[in-house]
């Protein structure tokens, strides 16, 4: 059974503050990076950070934390191997993204440490011990905070870091923008998706470069409507017009699926262990909400999140589905 995507990755703030990791923010700072550049185009900006949830979620996991700071850094690097260095450049100056170095010193170390990898106490001690000797014997009298958490990682067991993560496809740029073309998929799903598309209860898009991912949408007023539901509906009323989106959402992602596999295989990469992350979106919920719920949004924010909670228990295994808004975004 597939759970709603809620944002359960921490990150620390310079100040030792703690909070969920969250989309919207880094989407709009990128999004404005991205017209700082002359790049009028939302979907980069959603796309660089669908990519960087994605690795944070299947990071942290292990109970991992980030530092801002770092999650900062992996975005710039994300932007300058795909082939956007004033995206980069302006990224890193709008969020005052800065090297430095630090002396080894034990005190100032444990705050580093404490403040970003959220340990405390004898573990905390014996960790910080072990950087500063390690300093020592390398004749280290100025390190990187990035440098310092490593080797704190490393003496804790947890060596997993975002620099070795792969990035996909560099160099942008250069070549088309799209792995696949939604037509392409959408020439290859059944006459009974295709319905579903057309009356737009469903709908999906192009497969990015930058990012291979899929999007996928359910639009559910468009879907309830086509259904012929009545108002005040119930989960049981509801079931049939979610049995059939689950079951169009699955055919779109397993040809998906199939098509960026051999998308791989003709770019000469090897797709054996590749995966096409699928992420499906609800979509109409404020209309959805007052036509068929008879309740406004966010009012009607438990009951639709049941409903879409019982929807993912339909899908196939690797399709995240979006968390709900949990403020006034329909």
């Amino acid at each position: 059974m597939i759970n709603l995507s809620s944002s359960a990755v921490i990150t620390v703030y310079e100040d030792g503050t703690r909070r969920n990791f969250e989309f919207d923010e880094l989407q709009s700072r990128l999004y404005q990076s991205c017209l700082s550049c002359g790049i009028n185009d939302g979907s980069l900006a959603e796309d660089i950070t669908l990519s960087v949830e994605y690795v944070l979620k299947k990071i942290s996991s292990g109970g991992r934390i980030f530092a801002v700071s770092e999650v900062n850094n992996f975005v710039v690097r994300m932007l300058e191997e795909a082939g956007y260095p004033e995206l980069a450049e302006s990224f890193s100056r709008q969020n005052r993204i800065q090297k430095l170095d630090v002396r080894p010193d034990f005190n100032l170390i444990s705050g580093i440490i404490s403040g970003h990898l959220a340990v405390e106490g004898e573990e905390l001690q014996l960790i910080v011990h072990k950087v500063v000797s390690s300093c020592g014997i390398l004749n280290i009298d100025q390190a990187s905070p990035a440098l310092i958490l490593e080797l704190a990682r490393y003496y804790r067991g947890k060596s997993y870091d975002l620099k070795t993560v792969s990035l996909g496809v560099p160099k942008m740029k250069s070549q088309s923008p799209w792995c696949l073309k939604r037509e392409e998929i959408l020439s290859s799903v059944s006459a009974d998706t295709m319905r579903l598309i057309s009356c737009g209860a469903v709908s999906t898009g192009n497969v990015s470069r930058l990012f291979p991912s899929l999007k996928i949408d359910i639009n559910l007023a468009s879907a309830a409507a086509h259904f012929l539901l009545d108002k005040h509906l119930t989960e049981l009323a509801v079931l049939p017009c979610f049995r059939a989106c689950a079951s169009g959402v699955n055919e779109i992602s397993s040809v998906s699926r199939g098509l960026y596999l051999n998308y791989l295989n003709s770019c000469g990469s090897d797709g054996a262990e590749a995966q096409l992350p699928v992420f499906l979106r609800l979509n109409e919920i404020a209309v959805f909400s007052e036509t068929y719920l008879d309740t406004k949004w966010p009012e009607s924010r438990t009951c639709v999140s049941e409903m879409a909670a019982m929807l993912a228990g339909m899908l196939d295994a690797g399709i995240s589905v979006r968390d709900i808004p949990s403020g006034n975004k329909p």
